[in-house]
């Protein structure tokens, strides 16, 4: 236990919680009219099959907007245009309007809206909003992890070879080592899946739909709701927050306890 979790009692992080469903579910509603005129949206290119839309940019604003209303003091940190920093002690919101911008524009129904909030470099409440599919994964430190409100946990399979593992790759990711991460993992007697949005695939190894979720290089925007609620979940996970995370991001391994360390040897990580 960090000294930011002693001094922080479930009491004091329960509003941060509540208003993290608040403006995610906002977000989701934001990002869902957005899906229904989506083929209209203006796109530009970050790089390569890296994608920004107009509908990335005004939900993160939404979310930041009431947010703001909420904690005028605090800092935000999102994907697409807020870059603030956290001064010490000061409360960090990090948030990635639409994870999975990729599949959000080809009509591919999985993306998520994320919001999470970071204490002294430590993610301390996430939640994450899957709007086409009506599902909310909540978690804070030390309260367990829900999913509409019903508390989850990871699965309980053991066995490489009766697991289902999810491999991210993204534009910051070698080609040679992901392809070589997916053959041993396939050698491995293992069902690899890519879902194309690394907050629902943490999702996903929280609620037992997966047995694990490996990417080489995620940005702290794709990691920070999902940490708190993998971990709160039961299950568990590198040590993603740790450094320069916030600014650098790193490689990011999730999976149930009992298979954990199998998963990441498996991959190479």
């Amino acid at each position: 236990m960090t000294e930011t979790r002693r001094l922080l009692s479930p009491t004091q992080l329960r509003p941060w919680l509540d208003a993290a469903r608040e403006v995610a579910t906002i977000g989701g509603a934001r990002a869902l009219e957005w899906w229904a005129k989506r083929t209209t949206l203006t796109v530009e290119q970050k790089g390569k099959n890296d994608w920004v839309s107009e509908a990335d940019r005004d939900v993160e604003r939404t979310i930041i907007a009431a947010l703001k209303q909420r904690f005028p003091d605090h800092a935000f940190l999102g994907e697409e245009q807020s870059k603030e920093t956290a001064k010490p002690g000061q409360p960090l919101w990090v948030i990635d309007p639409i994870d999975g911008t990729t599949n959000f524009l080809r009509g591919v129904p999985l993306f998520a809206v994320s919001v999470a909030c970071v204490v002294g470099g430590e993610p301390l409440v996430g939640v994450i909003r899957l709007p086409l599919h009506d599902e909310t994964f909540a978690a804070a430190r030390g309260q367990g992890a829900t999913l509409n409100g019903a508390p989850i946990g990871p699965s309980k399979v053991a066995r490489l070879d009766e697991s289902v593992v999810a491999l991210g790759s993204n534009r910051k990711s070698e080609p040679g080592p992901v392809a070589a991460s997916y053959a041993r993992l396939i050698e491995a007697g293992v069902e690899v899946r890519r879902l194309g949005s690394a907050c629902a695939a943490t999702c996903y190894v929280a609620c037992g739909r997966v047995d694990g979720y490996l990417e080489q290089q995620l940005s702290p925007w794709d990691v920070a709701a999902g940490l708190v609620i993998v971990e709160e979940a039961g299950a568990r996970a590198n040590d993603y927050a740790t450094g320069e995370w916030l600014t650098k991001g790193g490689p990011w391994v999730c999976a149930p306890p009992q298979l954990f360390e199998r998963v990441r040897t498996a991959a190479g990580f």
